[in-house]
């Protein structure tokens, strides 16, 4: 299994084309390869970046399988039309709640952060959705090699991130992520867990796992959302992750709203968390 990633805030430095072609952006997009299948988790900020790294990178998204959306923000949305564009037949598997909007407060003043509205008002691409959930039913389904499941909010037994109270859903609560789901990706023994944000804790979305699969996967592709939280908050969610993970060989490989804690992190969980950039693969 091979994993790329598209789009990320940041741009690997050592890769081996010229970097002026790829783009960075505050968004991710990961391709992933296995045996059998191509598929697509997020899709970007900007209308066009995700596309273009793709073909810098040499990754064709018009043979992608299928489509999966982690949550309904922008920066997670915005290369849909482009997608959709070049791929005339992946369904976009994603939470019945992403097509609601959503704000954010993290400026000082309240913007809009859902799906880009030029996405919403085309029907052709909004065919291409494959929305799964209701209210807060618990999600579980299968799709070629990718499982997708959501968490109810009862099970949460660790904290959310800090920087959610700054996020609001369409009633003007504090979003709860009902419309977060997370992916499995299998290929033989293998099992990598991807996440976008992980907005309801990655210690809550790696218990969840545990509890469906009975171990922790081979690998964690996600953003930790950590960049609004306290260096204590930090340190907190590390130790914990490291408790959750003791026993296994389980391996992080994060990036985008990680931001600046990554440091924090990694000195407590070692070589068993690396930094992933616009550019960065990883085989598994």
């Amino acid at each position: 299994m091979k994993l790329v990633i598209l789009v990320d805030n940041n741009i690997l430095e050592d890769k081996n084309h010229d970097e002026a072609v790829l783009r960075n952006e505050h968004g991710l997009s990961i391709f992933v390869e296995t045996k059998n299948g191509k598929y697509l988790f997020d899709f970007g900020q900007g209308d066009t970046t995700m596309l273009d790294n793709s073909r810098a990178l040499g990754v064709d998204l018009s043979h992608v399988d299928t489509a999966f959306l982690s949550h309904g923000h922008y920066d997670h949305s915005g290369g849909i039309l482009a997608f959709t564009s070049i791929n005339k037949n992946a369904k976009i598997v994603a939470h019945r709640d992403v097509v609601l909007p959503y704000f954010s407060d993290s400026t000082g003043s309240r913007r809009y952060i859902g799906l880009p509205e030029d996405l919403l008002s085309n029907k052709t691409a909004m065919d291409r959705f494959l929305l799964v959930g209701e209210d807060d039913e618990v999600i579980e389904a299968s799709f070629g090699d990718v499982c997708c499941f959501s968490i109810e909010k009862k099970l949460l037994r660790y904290s959310m991130p800090r920087g959610n109270s700054l996020l609001f859903d369409c009633d003007a609560k504090e979003d709860e992520f009902a419309h977060e789901i997370y992916f499995v990706v299998s290929e033989g023994d293998t099992k990598v867990l991807i996440s976008g944000c992980a907005h309801k804790g990655i210690c809550n979305i790696l218990e969840a796992y545990k509890s469906r699969f009975g171990d922790m996967p081979d690998l964690v592709v996600s953003g930790l959302h950590l960049s609004s939280e306290t260096d204590e908050d930090a340190l907190m969610v590390a130790r914990e992750l490291s408790d959750l993970l003791e026993g296994s060989k389980t391996r992080i490989f994060t990036g985008h709203c990680t931001g600046a804690k990554y440091d924090q992190i990694r000195d407590v969980l070692g070589d068993r968390i690396r930094r992933f950039e616009t550019g960065s693969d990883v085989c598994v």
